[in-house]
């Protein structure tokens, strides 16, 4: 009897240790989205840009103003294919590029002035999404974790978990490439994109100048007071262990 009592309880702490490997999304509210693996939170609206741009017609023309200039590394990453770089990039409304329904896009320049001077829902800090990680043993970055692990798009399902998608808003150019956050100097000095879909995980070189899609994220939870997956896992755990030794010791051995 105890034996097949203790062979359950196993069986019961794997399954809550399996889960608590990739906890997944959690509506936040507001737009919000936030990823309890990675501890980021993400923007629900995949073609946010595009919202904001559709909303306010001068939308373009005051992330210009706010945020005139972004730091371009002379001969590194960002100046990559930009002749005459001083460390300045100026930026102006060509670096945006808005397509009625279709996610926007915008030159590597354009995404980080937008995400310097972004404030949604009364929060800032937010940056271009994609910083590599080593992630199951092997090299990764947050948006093929969004793609893959979270949503389940992949080349032998390209359509994902349905359930999880409708989480997101705005339509999504999974065909398209994506600018990642990271900066690779030391692999030819190129402005990198993250392409989805059928090869969700494939790095492709391209110069700043290029237009790509961009999906923001910010570091962090936006509401601390909600138990994380992992920590309620724990707690979870660790009443499936009291009940199973009251329980034990009520047994014939």
């Amino acid at each position: 009897m105890r034996a097949s009592l203790t062979a359950r309880v196993f069986g019961l702490v794997l399954a809550f240790a399996s889960g608590a490997v990739h906890a997944g999304l959690l509506a936040r509210g507001d737009g919000l989205v936030y990823d309890a693996d990675l501890d980021v939170t993400w923007i629900a609206d995949f073609n946010l840009f595009g919202s904001m741009a559709k909303a306010n017609p001068s939308f373009i023309a005051e992330i210009v103003s706010r945020s005139p200039t972004v730091k371009s590394a002379v001969g590194g990453y960002s100046s990559f294919g930009i002749g005459g770089s001083t460390g300045t990039y100026s930026v102006t409304e060509a670096d945006f590029l808005v397509r009625d329904g279709s996610s926007s896009l915008m030159t590597w320049f354009g995404a980080q002035a937008w995400a310097a001077q972004l404030s949604y829902q009364g929060l800032g800090g937010w940056r271009v999404a994609g910083s590599f990680l080593w992630e199951d043993g092997a090299f990764s970055n947050e948006l093929y974790h969004l793609w893959t692990y979270d949503l389940g798009i992949t080349g032998a399902d390209p359509g994902g978990r349905a359930g999880t998608i409708a989480m997101f808003t705005g339509q999504v150019n999974f065909g398209g490439g994506y600018w990642l956050g990271s900066e690779l100097d030391a692999i030819g000095q190129n402005g990198y994109v993250s392409s989805a879909a059928i090869y969700p995980n494939a790095i492709g070189a391209s110069t700043a100048l290029n237009r790509w899609n961009v999906m923001l994220v910010r570091d962090g939870d936006v509401d601390r007071q909600i138990p994380e997956p992992a920590s309620l896992m724990l707690v979870l755990l660790g009443l499936l262990c009291v009940s199973a030794t009251r329980l034990w010791a009520r047994l014939p051995a």
